[in-house]
């Protein structure tokens, strides 16, 4: 081997190598062979409330952040966002813990087709042309990175954050912090906590989000491999499960 070749230099070297080499044709990891995009589901931070089955079942504390698929819980949970999605989601207030009447992925249609702001199931589309809001919320979401003890970890856990109704504040402050800097959500990590607020029909737990400092370089460069590695790919998202993720209108 010449100089230059041995050491980090050959390693470097071979990582070039194998970024040239077509993604069909490198080696995975066995077992794996027919997995995709479509396989994937990005799980939710979910706000456990006083209705939430965990809660009434299984001794979970009400106000909790809660992982849908580790089932882990914080009170105080730190991530790196990667960007925003959007989709639109019909709770049946009759039924707070069923599945909700309509889903629409992408804000723009339904799962049935139909196009939300001229063919609403619900005969609402007029309600858009009028500019006022139809009985469906909009769902603000943001695949993040999950930090351990303030550090991303080898085996980091990632999920999304979902704002819906009375928690729209903390999207509306976390698109705000990240306007107001110019650069990508990645750039910084956020703390995501809870609080309780009076609503009509009584107390109910919303989030809140706060800046608490800049990524390092390594942070970053995970964060951005991981965001160009899923945006705009078929990769989807456990939906809000029911009403009790979307308590209250104000």
């Amino acid at each position: 081997m010449g100089k230059g070749e041995d050491g980090l230099g050959g390693i470097l070297k071979k990582k070039k190598d194998e970024s040239n080499v077509p993604a069909e044709r490198r080696e995975v990891i066995p077992g794996t062979e027919e997995e995709s995009t479509e396989d994937m589901v990005i799980p939710r931070l979910r706000l456990l409330q006083s209705v939430s089955t965990e809660v009434e079942e299984e001794n979970s504390k009400v106000g909790k952040i809660r992982h849908s698929l580790s089932g882990e819980e914080w009170d105080v949970l730190q991530v790196i966002p990667l960007f925003l999605r959007k989709c639109r989601i019909c709770f049946d207030s009759d039924n707070i813990k069923g599945a909700p009447k309509c889903f629409s992925p992408d804000a723009e249609k339904n799962r049935s087709g139909e196009i939300c702001m001229e063919e609403c199931p619900f005969d609402e589309a007029w309600n858009w042309k009028q500019k006022e809001p139809p009985q469906c919320d909009l769902v603000r979401s943001f695949p993040s990175l999950i930090l351990e003890g303030g550090k991303l970890t080898k085996g980091m856990d990632f999920a999304a954050m979902n704002f819906v109704k009375s928690s729209t504040g903390a999207a509306t402050t976390l698109i705000y912090l990240r306007q107001k800097s110019g650069e990508p959500y990645w750039n910084y990590v956020y703390e995501l906590t809870t609080r309780t607020k009076k609503f009509p029909k009584g107390m109910a737990y919303i989030f809140d989000i706060r800046q608490v400092r800049e990524t390092t370089a390594k942070e970053r460069e995970i964060a951005k491999g991981i965001y160009f590695s899923i945006k705009g790919k078929p990769v989807r998202e456990e939906e809000v499960a029911s009403s009790e993720d979307a308590f209250g209108k104000d």
